[in-house]
């Protein structure tokens, strides 16, 4: 079988839901933050590693994860700051097949944005996941 290899970010997508559950309700952007890392137990080192802005790729990265959660309907943001589960998101057990339509949703959202950047973006909308979509951390899928 062939295997697929999501991008990074797709390692935060589970941990940032489970933690949105455990939590029991809205968070705040830094909390949630702070407990992927420590739910994923993510040493020290990997944190300081930097992205070109100064940033730390990990929390980059996780900062993807709800971005895209976000676009899926998984979760939303009640105010600046705070992320929270929508009724999609914490009815959700996110499966192998479910991560795999999330990357096909993540490519029409990036191919869209590259339409739009190029002055190309066609009056189309991009169709968001099934709801029945996308709780298994597996990051490689077969």
């Amino acid at each position: 079988m062939n295997e697929l290899r999501l991008p990074q970010h797709f390692d935060y997508i589970v941990p940032i839901m489970e933690v949105l559950k455990e939590i029991g309700g809205p968070g705040r952007a830094g909390e949630v933050v702070d407990l992927v890392i420590e739910k994923l137990d993510i040493p020290e080192e990997e944190l300081n590693v930097t992205n070109k802005n100064g940033q730390s790729r990990i929390v980059n990265q996780i900062h993807w994860a709800r971005y895209l959660l976000m676009k899926a309907d998984y979760i939303d943001s009640p105010r600046n700051g705070v992320w929270a589960l929508t009724d999609k998101g914490m009815g959700a057990e996110l499966t192998d097949q479910d991560l795999l339509d999330l990357y096909e949703y993540r490519k029409k959202i990036a191919k869209q944005l590259r339409e739009a950047k190029a002055g190309l973006a066609a009056h189309t909308t991009v169709e968001k996941p099934e709801d029945d979509l996308v709780s298994s951390p597996h990051f490689l899928v077969q």
